[in-house]
This record gives structure tokens, C-alpha cells and sequence, in this order.
């Protein structure tokens, strides 16, 4: 797994690190472990943990007693890209409590237990987009969305609802597509796959 350390308490970050790399996992950090400088892809992005490499979840490691910094800037890009993002010892006054998921002390298990590939909040963006498709409202029943990430590929699976028509079908599924590509442009390549054509009750 790579996992994206954004290490605003450094002192910590290294001993997860540490504790990570040993069962096998790529940690890689924006920031160098010391020092003050900008961002690793300020000036190149083929340098960028996020942009280049891809990340699997992104742990946040920080200070509760101290205001967000600089260091802190990958936990942004992650949540700009859909990357699970966890928190080690999460406080209910995080910045980031609305888009992660507390580890608690179980920091290693919560790591290794979280199911990476899923995209969560992709799902509810393009069930939100289709709520408002005239198809949808006369079927009365949203679709069922999923996605997923598997390196730079996104996968959408679609189950349509009985009862559309051919038309209505087309429309649900493009977009679905359509808001994937909106909220997802990095992705390389996707992979759609559509179940229930042609019910119609």
C-alpha cells in the first residue's frame, strides 16, 4: 500500500513511518522530513506524491494544540482527489473531520484495515447529479452507483433501476460518466460497467 504521510507533528510521523515501512508499506511524504521548504511539486509535479505516483489513503498525523501549516497542504490535495484520507488520534476539532476517518489509537489496523479503493464521496456527488435527471424522478429510484480506484484506473459500476426506457437509460448512464469525469479528471483511464438494461419491471 502507499500511503501519504501528511506529518504536521513530525515527532509522530516518524515513529508511523517507521512502524508502516516495516510491514511493508510505501510511505511518502510533500514535505522532506526537516526543514521549512515548500512542497516537493511546488515546481515540478512529476515530483508530487499525489499527482505522479498515486496514493492509496492518505494519514494525517497532527498536533491537536496547533493551528494547520504549510506541512499540512497534502491533506488538501488528497481530499481534492478523492484519496481516502485517515486521521491518527482524530480530534472532533480537526479541520479535516468532515472528509476523514478517525484511527483512533489503533493507528497501524486502522491503516491496514480501510478498504482504499473505494470512493465514497465520488459516489455521492453522481448520485446527487442524478437525483435531478427527469428519468430518475419518473422511475422514483435512483440507480445504484459504485466506484472504485485500482492505480491510475477508476472503475463506475452502474445497476439501473427497472422500468427506463432505452432513452432514459442512455441518459442515466452518460451522466454518471459525465460527473465521474467532472469530479475525477485525473484518473488516466475508466472502466464502466452498466447491469440491469433493458428491466422494465
Amino acid at each position: 500500500m502507499r500511503i501519504l504521510l501528511v506529518d504536521g507533528d513530525q515527532s509522530e510521523g516518524v515513529v508511523l513511518a517507521g512502524q508502516l515501512g516495516e510491514r511493508g508499506h510505501e510511505v511518502v511524504r510533500c514535505f522532506p522530513p526537516e526543514g521549512h521548504t515548500l512542497c516537493v511539486g511546488a515546481s515540478d509535479s512529476s515530483k508530487c506524491p499525489v499527482e505522479s505516483l498515486g496514493c492509496d489513503v492518505a494519514l494525517i498525523v497532527r498536533d491537536a494544540e496547533i493551528e494547520p501549516g504549510l506541512r499540512e497542504m497534502g491533506a488538501i490535495c488528497a481530499i481534492r482527489r478523492h484519496i481516502p484520507v485517515i486521521e491518527a488520534f482524530a480530534e472532533s476539532k480537526s479541520p479535516y473531520a468532515e472528509w476523514s476517518t478517525p484511527a483512533g489509537t489503533a493507528v497501524i489496523e486502522a491503516v491496514e484495515d480501510f478498504d482504499t479503493g473505494a470512493r465514497p464521496r465520488l459516489v455521492t456527488a453522481i448520485e446527487s447529479r442524478l437525483a435531478t435527471l427527469p428519468a430518475v424522478i419518473r422511475l422514483g429510484k435512483m440507480p445504484t452507483i459504485a466506484v472504485r480506484h485500482q492505480g491510475t484506473q477508476v472503475l463506475l459500476n452502474i445497476t439501473l433501476p427497472p422500468g427506463a426506457t432505452a432513452v432514459e437509460e442512455e441518459s442515466i448512464v452518460t451522466w454518471a460518466v459525465r460527473c465521474l469525469r467532472e469530479q475525477d479528471p485525473h484518473s488516466l483511464t475508466a472502466d464502466v460497467s452498466v447491469q440491469g438494461r433493458g428491466l422494465t419491471g
